[in-house]
């Protein structure tokens, strides 16, 4: 108990120190949502973005080094998905302890095994991925090409985001496990989250299948977690679509995060 009082305590003193003076050029620059919150919402995202910064490690791969812009970049688009939440309270992203940035996309090991039992090794490319720890006891981490992050803000309403999509996938992870259903919560909010979803993931499968064109990234297809993350995606770049295209994915969202990107307030 002491020791989240003292949390309490440390939040409340960071946030009265004045904020960087880049920091907001960095945000009307890389978080193109930034620019269309109400005045008390980007205050908000601020104290998030500096309360994430502050209880998070960022890590450079390959000799690469980690600047204030990317630390802010990334911090910004991620608490997004928070910034429902009281900062002095809020959970960021418990399962996560550091952010590992690459230039530029990376090459990650795979392996697969076929039907008749062969198993094939090889390289894929990356923009970014969620390694959450879930039931191994290991701190998780995500991974972000930086090349990536920058490109997700180029265009901030093509629903491609890579930021917003591996920290989906880290509150998915908060449930225990990834199957495309964070913690919600009560029952009567799972059966009604189940029956959204099964429905929206069914008829993008089908989509996809029969290349039909969607506002959804058909990558969400190949299983209910990849749809949470891109659904996500969407939700927060293009909302008004969504709310036209699919208003029971877009009612379920906002329940969730507490918040309309397209314009509505908090809660």
């Amino acid at each position: 108990m002491l020791g989240w009082f003292g949390r309490r305590s440390r939040r409340r003193k960071l946030l009265r120190a004045p904020v960087e003076g880049d920091w907001n050029r960095f945000l009307l620059v890389n978080v193109p949502q930034f620019a269309q919150l109400h005045v008390d919402q980007r205050d908000r995202l601020l104290d998030h973005t500096r309360l994430f910064m502050a209880e998070k490690r960022f890590e450079a791969a390959l000799g690469y080094q980690i600047t204030d812009e990317m630390c802010v970049t990334i911090a910004a688009q991620a608490c997004l998905l928070l910034l429902a939440d009281d900062p002095i309270t809020a959970r960021y992203f418990p399962r996560i302890r550091s952010i590992i940035v690459y230039p530029e996309t990376y090459a990650a090991p795979v392996k697969a095994t076929g039907p008749a039992g062969i198993v094939t090794e090889g390289r894929s490319f990356r923009a970014g991925e969620a390694w959450h720890g879930v039931g191994s006891g290991v701190d998780g981490y995500i991974i972000l090409s930086w090349a990536d992050v920058k490109r997700g803000a180029a265009d901030p309403s093509d629903g491609r985001n890579v930021v917003l999509h591996e920290f989906a996938h880290a509150l998915d992870g908060e449930s225990g496990s990834v199957e495309g259903a964070p913690a919600l919560k009560d029952k009567a909010e799972y059966r009604a989250w189940s029956r959204v979803f099964q429905r929206e993931f069914a008829e993008l499968r089908a989509a996809a299948l029969h290349g039909q064109p969607t506002l959804l990234n058909t990558y969400g297809a190949q299983s209910p977690a990849e749809f949470f993350a891109v659904a996500t995606e969407a939700y927060f770049e293009q909302p008004w679509h969504m709310k036209q295209m699919h208003p029971e994915l877009f009612g379920q969202l906002k329940r969730f995060y507490g918040w309309d990107p397209g314009g509505g307030g908090l809660g």
